[in-house]
């Protein structure tokens, strides 16, 4: 197994696209790490540093009020936009980026098969992906859904970590709600000392028990040694004689 150094270089921070997530967590009262995920690299089996994995990886903390804000707050913002406030910006796309002419047809065509296939994303992301990167030329649908993607994985990792924290807070919840059970519950000392000497007690029984047990045993071994002696002596008299 290549060796791999124990102290991990902390994940590379995300930049512009964790900045509305981060300024929805401070407003919520959340605090909020989202990174890009790092794993180690070997060549011809020695570690030559770390690489990102292309995951994103995110924690949150907060009292569980916050962390419930946030998390509708982040649902709420998955509405898509409308067709027509799409088909505003793909005609605004199609007026800067370059595309093969085409006939009306093809264009009512391709128009209907975006809106359809976009209005899977939040309106924010669907905007930042069509007005706010540079496209060359008209994206292929491939390469805009690349990119919807990719805007995504921070706002997925983040609404993953934010059920997390929730369900681990109910989870204590319902733990503090519950009964003591013999494992859980705290004994006072006054029961601990008891428990305590119980235990002894319990241990010194068991040992007196071993010890009469052996000494029965090696009772009757002296027994059966005695009684074999007597039986041979007849034996050794005639022989005397």
């Amino acid at each position: 197994m290549p060796a791999t150094p124990a102290i991990r270089p902390a994940a590379n921070k995300l930049a512009n696209v964790s900045n509305p997530l981060a300024s929805l967590a401070q407003h919520c009262g959340v605090t909020l790490r989202v990174n890009r995920d790092m794993r180690a690299k070997h060549e011809n089996g020695v570690f030559i540093g770390y690489e990102p994995t292309g995951d994103i990886v995110a924690a949150v903390s907060g009292t569980p009020e916050a962390i419930a804000a946030m998390r509708k707050r982040l649902e709420d913002a998955a509405t898509p936009a409308t067709n027509d406030r799409m088909e505003v910006w793909l005609v605004e796309l199609d007026l800067i980026a370059p595309r093969k002419v085409s006939s009306s047809i093809e264009d009512d065509l391709r128009m209907q098969a975006y809106l359809t296939r976009l209005s899977a994303y939040p309106a924010d992301v669907v905007r930042e992906a069509l007005l706010r990167r540079t496209w060359r030329f008209f994206p292929s649908w491939a390469e805009l859904k690349d990119v919807c993607d990719e805007l995504m994985k921070p706002r997925l990792a983040v609404l993953a970590a934010l059920e997390r924290a929730e369900q681990e807070a109910h989870e204590r919840e319902l733990g503090a709600r519950s009964l003591p059970t013999e494992q859980t519950a705290v004994p006072t000392d006054g029961e601990a000392a008891a428990r305590k000497a119980e235990a002894a007690h319990l241990v010194n029984e068991v040992l007196k028990g071993m010890k009469a047990k052996l000494a029965a045993d090696e009772a009757a071994q002296e027994a059966d040694a005695k009684a074999a002696q007597d039986s041979y002596a007849p034996f050794r008299t005639r022989g005397d004689e």
